[in-house]
Order: structure tokens, then C-alpha cells, then sequence
């Protein structure tokens, strides 16, 4: 709850009423200070590069119908190098999140729908799929592809 009595959105609960244009790389957000889930998803259309699945390399990130959190967080250091990061689960679920954050939201939604991640200038790229596994590449042409521990040549 906040000081008013009201209580505090949580992760991607954001309303779309009362939203301000923050000066901060034209993010849209809301009086907490949230990204806008409906902000995450256009900018996710509009930005977020084809996944192309067949040509990806994945990596299993879910056992036993639960998502090996290391594994994500590691996915997200090879690939994004900032901090914060766009999370999509679907067009009304989404956030602008620490990578922390970004993996304890995954571990709630992880099979709701292919999650979606990447930094806010869409340099660095993680997608998981409804089964739960995942790849990430980076660069402005989205070529790369590797799995984690591996090398481009």
C-alpha cells in the first residue's frame, strides 16, 4: 500500500490511467514510476527482431515445472548488458524490470506465453518459449546465434 491507502501495482499490474512521459528515453510510465504493460508490448512489436526459432540454439531452462532462475540470470548476462530490461509475457503483461526482478516476474509467468526480453535500446535479446527453453542473441542485425557457452566465430 502507499501512503494514500491504495494499493501498490505489482509487477506488470500498471493501469494505463494516469501515465506520464518521464524524461527518460521516451519510456512511458506511470505515477509509480512503472513501465506500462501496453508501453512494453508496442515497443516489443516495434522493436524486438523475429526469433526465427529453427535457427536458434536453445537451452532447457525449466525442470521439473520450475524455471532454473541461475540459468535465466545467466542467459541475461551473456546477452543484455544493461541492467534494466523490457519483460513481455503477452500484450497485457509486461515490465520494465532490474534482471532480479525480470527473473522472479519469469518464474510467476514462465508457460503463459513466449516471454520476451530485451534492453531498452534492443541491443541484447532473450526469448523462452511456452515448453521452457530459451535463447538469446545480440546485435543491432540479430544474427548472432549462440547458446550460452558458446562462441561466434
Amino acid at each position: 500500500m502507499d501512503k494514500t491507502g491504495r494499493s501498490t501495482p505489482s509487477f506488470g499490474s500498471s493501469t494505463i490511467s494516469g501515465l506520464t512521459n518521464q524524461d527518460s528515453g521516451g519510456i512511458c510510465l506511470d505515477k509509480e514510476g512503472d513501465m506500462n504493460p501496453r508501453r512494453v508490448h508496442e515497443l516489443m512489436q516495434k522493436h524486438f527482431p523475429p526469433v526465427n526459432a529453427a535457427s536458434r540454439a536453445w537451452k532447457n531452462i525449466v525442470e521439473h515445472e520450475e524455471l532454473q532462475q541461475n540459468e535465466l540470470l545467466c542467459l541475461l548476462d551473456d546477452f543484455i548488458c544493461a541492467e534494466q530490461v523490457l519483460v513481455e509475457v503477452h500484450r497485457k503483461l509486461g515490465d520494465y524490470l532490474s534482471k532480479k526482478e525480470a527473473v522472479a516476474f519469469v518464474a510467476m509467468h514462465v508457460g503463459e506465453g513466449e516471454i520476451r526480453i530485451a534492453d531498452r535500446e534492443f541491443h541484447g535479446f532473450v526469448v523462452i518459449a511456452h515448453n521452457g527453453v530459451a535463447s538469446g542473441w545480440s546485435g543491432a542485425a540479430s544474427m548472432q546465434i549462440r547458446a550460452v557457452g558458446q562462441t561466434t566465430e
